[in-house]
């Protein structure tokens, strides 16, 4: 809301007013409602605000759903949850809108819940036209109950040291189509810290597996097109980086492995086929022009062909942690990249 702007947080949804007079002067208390509870993990007793939340909290996943063009695997499945607040037994109905032109399977389901913090999960299954632009679309969830709709999710912020605080979203999942050639592999992977990236490598229609501590240790290798490791991967797998060399032995055979970001976990070893290390290095404003130094290179060039477009709407800053330029000679730079202020060192 425009008048929680600039705070820290909003405004307490519940308060609680005392009006007294006192030498003929009226004055008036206003206290946040507090809901008083067992802190047996920190202290005695503790407090946090008493908050009003929607009835129904309507979630959708994954958040964005990517529609690769040049695939005839087009259909995707949308998993829509809505989590009851209430403490009646109550019906209704459950719903997915798309574009015009769309197809959406069921149109609607029916939700029936008998207990408070129930949750339902209806699975949608989400096809676009034969022909469609390339572009961002949406597709939005809503809950209907007692004639009202609800068209948000609620994340919960908890802990028992801080006040509880509710963040709310709409509905809506992003929809990207894109004009994208994908090549006919089959992809290990190495899960990371926070990963996502498996559930984007199987929207594009690869066939994807996660691999195991058994799997690094001694299975056959040699059946995947291209590994990866997943983000800061040698931070928390002790099994990656103890067979690492099976996978270093892979690369050796001709397979191709791909090593996401990492950051000085990635120093205690050399965990590459040639001594390399990260540095702090960072490029900061993320509207920085990158230069491709070698456009020649097959990364850049197959399946599809990448431009300087494809570094628009970036997030954050376009890069940190980059390998160091001291090194063994085998590394090859391929691109380039200088923050643009005025006497940038």
């Amino acid at each position: 809301e425009p008048s929680n702007f600039g705070r820290p947080w909003r405004s307490p949804d519940v308060l609680s007013q005392v009006l007294l007079r006192s030498g003929g002067t009226d004055i008036t208390l206003e206290k946040p409602v507090q809901y008083r509870y067992d802190g047996k993990w920190v202290g005695d007793e503790k407090q946090k605000h008493v908050s009003v939340l929607p009835l129904v909290s309507v979630t959708l996943s994954p958040a964005i759903v990517v529609f690769p063009t040049r695939t005839n695997k087009k259909t995707r499945t949308v998993s829509v949850g809505a989590l009851y607040k209430g403490t009646k037994p109550v019906t209704g109905s459950l719903s997915l809108t798309a574009p015009a032109g769309w197809n959406v399977e069921p149109e609607e389901a029916p939700l029936a819940f008998e207990r408070e913090n129930q949750a339902i999960t209806i699975r949608f299954r989400v096809t676009p036209p034969a022909t469609v632009p390339s572009g961002s679309y949406g597709i939005e969830a809503s809950v209907s109950l007692n004639g009202e709709r609800y068209r948000e999710g609620i994340q919960t912020i908890a802990y028992h040291h801080i006040q509880t605080r509710y963040l709310y979203h709409p509905a809506i999942a992003k929809v990207q189509v894109l004009d994208l050639q994908v090549a006919p592999v089959k992809v290990g992977y190495v899960v990371g810290v926070g990963d996502e990236v498996p559930a984007a490598i199987r929207q594009l229609g690869l066939e994807l597996e996660l691999l195991s501590e058994e799997e690094l240790a001694e299975g056959d290798l040699s059946r995947y097109d291209v590994i990866m490791t997943g983000v800061r991967a040698y931070l928390n797998r002790e099994d990656l980086k103890a067979y690492n060399h099976r996978l270093l032995d892979y690369v050796a055979d001709g397979g191709t492995l791909l090593v996401q970001y990492n950051k000085f976990e990635f120093n205690a070893a050399q965990w590459g086929p040639y001594p390399k290390k990260v540095s702090r290095n960072r490029i900061t404003v993320e509207e920085t022009p990158m230069e491709i130094l070698a456009p020649e290179h097959p990364v850049f060039n197959l399946p599809n062909k990448l431009t300087e477009n494809d570094w628009d709407d970036w997030v954050q800053e376009r890069g940190l942690y980059f390998l160091e330029e001291e090194g063994d000679p085998h590394y090859r730079e391929l691109l380039a990249a200088e923050d643009p202020w005025e006497y940038n060192a």
